[in-house]
């Protein structure tokens, strides 16, 4: 079976030439051919907002896309070449609700290292002393109430 190159498309043009960089392609079309032995890509603040194109780069094991503007990565599941093991850091990006309940679940799932900033929605989860200590509190809140019902 012989490969067929085929042009891969980046609309970011910052990641474009955090990809160029990457494979050593100043100018000319990028192809899947460009992209076979990218294995990885540090593109940390390069005001990227948009991951359309590294779908097709199948061989990434390190990510490094912490400190930009993206917001959705649905093109990080779509890379099915990014699996267990493999390193993606998107850190301090204004990620999507959609990216934190679904997108970073996918890639978790296969086993991906996600190093991800908690979504600024999240509640944080509460430790047993502190559900004691909720409980507590609302016991007293409870028990105050009753009895300034009986004055």
């Amino acid at each position: 079976m012989r490969f067929t190159s085929y042009s891969v498309t980046f609309p970011d043009a910052n990641l474009e030439a955090a990809i160029r960089t990457a494979v050593s392609k100043p100018t000319g079309t990028i192809t899947s051919d460009d992209l076979k032995d990218l294995t990885s890509l540090p593109a940390s603040q390069r005001g990227i907002q948009d991951l359309t194109g590294i779908e097709y780069a199948n061989k990434l094991t390190d990510l490094r896309l912490d400190g930009n503007q993206i917001s959705g990565i649905s093109a990080l599941t779509a890379n099915v070449g990014i699996s267990s093991g493999d390193v993606v850091d998107i850190q301090n990006n204004p990620l999507s609700q959609e990216s934190y309940d679904t997108f970073i679940p996918q890639l978790q799932a296969r086993g991906v290292d996600v190093k991800f900033t908690p979504s600024p929605t999240a509640v944080p989860a509460l430790t047993p002393w502190a559900l004691v200590g909720v409980t507590v509190l609302l016991a007293l809140f409870v028990f105050q109430r009753m009895r300034q019902r009986k004055v």
